[in-house]
């Protein structure tokens, strides 16, 4: 009754190989044919998340890094956090994602008081031959407390994102 992995059933009353689908009488050959490889249609796409970090009223101090948590969502809502850390050291900003995506660029500058971060080729979806593997959305989610700063986060709804931080000043 099972059929092993690749190959196909079909049922023929004659020598001459007619098939049918189901027997007409007792008398039954079974062949076991291999199905022709074919090859898999892969078709991957990738996506690109922005990430703007303003600082206001905060000429004075900046602190050296900062973390966001990045979220990834499947079709299913189940969610994978990543953090991300912007360092900066000597007028340049550097990125860190832990755990690592594989194939994902990450691209860090500082413009005036203003951090940003492009992060390309992060993985979008995967289809084999038609059916839609995965998909996934990403989004900041939250940013580490900065000390001495209150902290905003705001989306486009897609993948651009931008962190305002307003220095907190005592009367």
């Amino acid at each position: 009754d099972s059929v092993p992995e690749g190959y196909a059933v079909s049922y023929s009353n004659s020598a001459d190989g007619v098939s049918f689908a189901k027997p007409e009488n007792d008398w039954v050959t079974v062949t076991n044919q291999k199905k022709p490889d074919i090859p898999e249609e892969v078709v991957q796409t990738t996506t690109a998340l922005n990430l703007t970090k303003t600082w206001e009223d905060a000429a004075d101090y900046k602190p050296e890094s900062v973390r966001f948590t990045m979220t990834r969502t499947d079709a299913n809502s189940a969610e994978t956090a990543y953090t991300l850390t912007l360092t900066q050291h000597n007028g340049s900003l550097s990125a860190v994602c832990d755990p690592a995506i594989s194939g994902a660029a990450f691209t860090a500058a500082i413009e005036g008081e203003t951090w940003k971060l492009a992060v390309t080729d992060l993985p979008e979806s995967k289809m084999v031959n038609g059916v839609e593997e995965y998909r996934y959305r990403y989004a900041i989610t939250a940013e580490e407390a900065v000390e001495g700063f209150a902290s905003q986060i705001a989306g486009d709804g897609a993948n651009a994102f931008t962190v305002t931080n307003t220095r907190k000043r005592t009367a």
